[in-house]
């Protein structure tokens, strides 16, 4: 029984440490500092999405949601509303092409 109870602990402890999330932050823009997680990026059929970190606003992150093949962005409006936007600058257009690419399309 001693052995029993001595395999669940060890079960529980691994468990528990592999909650710990990796982060793979990458530099995407000097001014103003921006970073985006390359681990987080999440892709379903054509819809992309990135963890991105502004360091000018205190460490904040936000998740960033992509229309890959309409060069899209999808962000929530002032009412509560979802709404599809056009890459508004050149920092969306940076955090867009990093969420989008795939490895394997080298000639994008």
């Amino acid at each position: 029984m001693k052995t029993f109870a001595s395999v669940v602990f060890l079960v529980i402890w691994i468990l528990l440490a592999a909650e710990v999330k990796a982060e793979n932050w990458v530099s995407v823009l000097a001014e103003p500092p921006t970073y985006v997680d390359t681990d987080s990026i999440l892709r379903n059929g054509d819809l992309a999405t990135i963890v991105v970190k502004h360091i000018s606003s205190g460490d904040k992150t936000e998740s960033w949601t992509f229309i890959c093949i309409r060069r899209k962005s999808i962000g929530v409006g002032p009412a509560g509303i979802i709404e599809v936007m056009d890459l508004r600058d050149e920092h969306e257009k940076v955090i867009f092409e990093k969420a989008c690419k795939r490895p394997w399309e080298i000639w994008k």
